[in-house]
Order: C-alpha cells, then structure tokens, then sequence
C-alpha cells in the first residue's frame, strides 16, 4: 500500500498543468442529463443530488487524474486549489452577500485574479430544468497581491461553456 502512495505521489509530483476542460464539459453533459431526465421530477431530488454529483465529478473530472482532489475551506466557502478556472468572457457575475439576501450582477472580469473551482452552479428551482449554466469560482488572490480570498464577496460565476479548467499539481 505504503508503494502505491508513492507512485502515486510521484506521478503527481511530475505533472504540468493539464487541461481538463473536455473533461469538465463532459461532467457537465451528464450531470444535466441526470437532473432533467431522471430527478426534475424526484421528491427528495435537492437532497439526493450533492451525492450524485460529488460521484459524477469523481468519475469523470477526478479519475483520469489519479488524484484525489480535496476542497479546502475559505469561511463558509469551499473550492478546488488544485483547479484552475479561466475565463474566456469580459463579464463574470458577482455574488454580493447581505444578510438574508444574495445578489448576484453582472460585472467587468476582474482583472488579474486566480480564480479556483467551487462547482456547478444553477439559478433553476426544483421542479425545472437546469442547465448548469456557470462555474462557480472562488477568487484566491490577485496577481497585485491586493486581493486576497475570504469568505464573502469573492465569489463569481463564469459560464461554462468559455471556462477552461486545469490541473495545477501542488507545490
């Protein structure tokens, strides 16, 4: 056992940043297709889908890798540091949080800003179907150093078809 964490930290450690856009893209196809096919219409669907989800991701986003991916917390918020999210669009929508309320405008990508993976995001309700539409993405830090992750107001949405994901291997 101890010898197949090795190699796979080895193979790990020898890695350059890889693209893992087609994959995500393909996550999102079934992911869509489950909710609209199979759960839209389920009663504890809301409750049912994070497992799917976290299943799907694992199978075709994670496997490939031979990497066990690990989100990290920031506040309330969590993400992916190992994936990268680029956006292709001059408009990202920021999440604004107040009290008892989430605002969501629509604004001029930030320039500069590393932004990490958080997951699929749709503003569907329940018993509709959903798109998954966004990426949602956390800001880590901004290449001034001016920014940096907290919990709040950093969170954005890129739409999914113009985001590129990749594989930053730690270190």
């Amino acid at each position: 056992m101890e010898v197949d964490a090795l190699s796979r930290i080895a193979s790990v450690m020898s890695l350059r940043k890889i693209n893992l856009t087609k994959d995500f893209l393909t996550y999102r196809e079934a992911v869509r297709f489950i909710w609209n096919t199979f759960l839209r219409d389920y009663p504890d669907a809301e409750d049912d889908f994070p497992d799917i989800d976290r299943a799907m991701f694992k199978a075709i986003v994670n496997g490939p890798l031979n990497v066990d991916l690990v989100k990290r917390r920031i506040g309330t918020d969590s993400y992916f540091p190992d994936l990268e999210v680029k956006s292709l669009e001059k408009e990202v929508v920021k999440l604004t949080r107040q009290p008892d309320l989430h605002v969501w405008t629509r604004e001029p990508r930030p320039p500069g800003v590393l932004l990490r993976y958080v997951g699929l995001f749709d503003y569907g309700w329940t018993d509709a179907n959903r798109d998954f539409e966004f990426v949602q993405c956390i800001i880590v830090k901004s290449v001034d150093g001016k920014l940096t992750a907290v919990a709040g107001d950093n969170m954005l949405l890129v739409l999914a078809r113009t985001a590129r994901i990749k594989f930053i291997p730690p270190g």
